[in-house]
């Protein structure tokens, strides 16, 4: 089995991320930055996802609202065209 340095040099793409792990490994204020910046991506990616969901989620209940309101003013006759 090869090592991952023997590998990482056939592919140019693993070979990039290897010497930058190397980099980053030999510097701690570097490795510690990288981590900050990687940590602030994956919040703010978090932070999108669930707005995302809370938005679909008020808009659904939203809708559901509407659908009542619509449903009770066809059902005593008045004009829903009003709507």
């Amino acid at each position: 089995m090869e090592d991952f340095q023997t590998m990482a040099n056939k592919n140019e793409y693993i070979d990039e991320a290897y010497n930058t792990l190397v980099n980053l490994s030999a510097d701690e204020q570097k490795r510690l930055e990288y981590e900050a910046r990687e940590k602030a991506i994956r919040d703010y990616n978090a932070a999108i996802s669930y707005a995302q969901k809370q938005g679909l989620k008020q808009g659904i209940e939203i809708g559901w609202h509407f659908r009542l309101i619509l449903y009770i003013k066809l059902r005593s006759g008045d004009n829903a065209s009003r709507f």
